[in-house]
């Protein structure tokens, strides 16, 4: 038997790894991923790297591929197996060092991008670089008025 209210709780997983997100984020996600058929997915925060694996799903479909970074590196032998099959591209960084412009070029690429923007300070991820998305990009945000 389906219980319904259990599709929309938080913390599913996917592929076997903890997503944060609800599946109807995830449905959401997708449909704005539908909708601007992004050619690169940076993705700010990856938390236990559910969504990121969604996500890689997605690119690997559409022919598309996904930047992820955060600040640490804790992820299961299993899902960084899964990170390396979809080729899914792992940085560790500090996304607000000044020095740190990895996300500044690929914005700046002429290929179609959506932002995401889900890791610990969702306001300063925005501020930071949403101004740089070119017309026709995506921009995501997960928790914002939660966190």
């Amino acid at each position: 038997m389906l219980d319904l209210p259990n599709l929309y709780r938080p913390g599913i997983t996917f592929a076997g790894c903890i997503a944060q997100q609800s599946s109807a984020s995830l449905a959401t996600i997708e449909a704005a991923l539908d909708y601007g058929k992004p050619r690169q997915i940076i993705e700010i925060g990856r938390g236990h790297g559910g969504l990121t694996l969604y996500l890689g799903t997605w690119a690997l479909h559409n022919d598309a591929h996904v930047h992820t970074f955060d600040s640490h590196n804790k992820l299961l032998t299993s899902t960084l197996r899964l990170f390396n099959r979809f080729e899914i591209q792992r940085h560790i960084a500090d996304v607000f060092d000044d020095t740190f412009t990895l996300i500044i070029k690929l914005l700046a690429s002429d290929e179609p991008t959506m932002l995401f923007c889900d890791g610990g300070n969702k306001h300063k991820e925005l501020m930071r670089y949403a101004r740089l998305v070119k017309g026709g990009d995506v921009i995501g945000v997960h928790d914002w008025a939660s966190e």
